[in-house]
């Protein structure tokens, strides 16, 4: 076979390569945590189409069809498809992919992003699981901005740190999420964490309007325009595959969004961002 045909939360992409990596697609579990609710099934019929072979450019990108290279990396070829699958769901669904860790309680769900590493997101979603909270999705969460509803995501955790690793209790790369009582909750609060244990009063405070716009609107933009999205082991950059008419829609959804949920920033040790939260939560 020299294809594999993945479903990742409504849209489908076919990747064409080897059988060797389309058995290392398969059975690696990086692409069903880099690819929100990422399922293999040959049944649908490809939104979008990553192909490897050879050719005399780094890469040939036209949406929605683009050529790799011949690579040793397999993974390059998973992100390079859920790159394009973002674009799908966008036009498609109106949903979007978030960099965030959430949770959910009662329907009501709490998403923790931030494009930076190191934030502490993951570690967020942790806290608030040992105090009441369902974790629903480590890395990427998926956002139906007009139903301000969380539509999916990564449902595992990237234990890349020790810390994780630690509070987890697992030495594996991804630990599955256990499936959460509701499927598409809806969004309560989001917070822009960053985590400090040096303080020993917390700081807080609510977005305004703008503000939380431009921090949404710019980790949205950026899961199109290909500022983080690489081939070859991070040798060649890709282009953005956004256009005027997504463009001007998803900066209208986020508006919406930034009217009616509020958006914190939040900088203080995990006992008072859990203590910070529970109280916004249940006012």
């Amino acid at each position: 076979m020299r294809h594999i045909i993945i479903s990742s939360a409504g849209v489908t992409g076919k990747i064409i390569t080897t059988p060797l990596k389309i058995v290392e697609i398969a059975n690696d579990s990086f692409t069903f945590h880099y690819m929100p609710g990422a399922q293999i099934d040959y049944t649908k019929i490809p939104d979008i189409f990553v192909e490897e072979k050879a050719c005399n450019k780094p890469v040939i990108l036209k949406y929605p069809q683009i050529i790799i290279p011949q690579t040793n990396d397999h993974r390059g070829l998973v992100s390079a498809c859920d790159y394009f699958l973002e674009r799908a769901r966008q036009e498609k669904l109106g949903v979007y992919s978030l960099n965030s860790s959430s949770v959910q309680k009662e329907n009501q769900a709490i998403v923790f992003f931030g494009g930076a590493t190191n934030l502490g997101k993951t570690s967020s979603a942790l806290e608030l699981t040992a105090n009441g909270f369902e974790f629903f999705s480590d890395e990427k969460t998926l956002l139906n901005l007009n139903e301000q509803i969380l539509y999916g995501g990564s449902k595992s955790i990237a234990l890349r740190k020790e810390v994780l690793r630690q509070k987890v209790g697992s030495q594996k790369e991804f630990q599955r999420i256990k499936k959460s009582s509701y499927l598409r909750p809806h969004i309560s609060m989001m917070v822009l964490p960053h985590l400090d244990h040096g303080l020993k009063d917390p700081i807080y405070y609510k977005l305004n309007q703008i503000d939380a716009f431009w921090q949404l609107n710019k980790e949205l933009t950026r899961r199109i325009r290909g500022d983080t999205k690489f081939i070859g082991n991070f040798k060649y950059p890709l282009q953005s595959i956004d256009n005027e008419e997504l463009s001007l829609k998803r900066v209208n959804a986020i508006k919406r969004l930034t009217k009616t949920i509020p958006i914190y920033y939040f900088q203080g040790d995990l006992d008072q961002l859990s203590k910070f939260v529970k109280k916004e939560f249940n006012k």
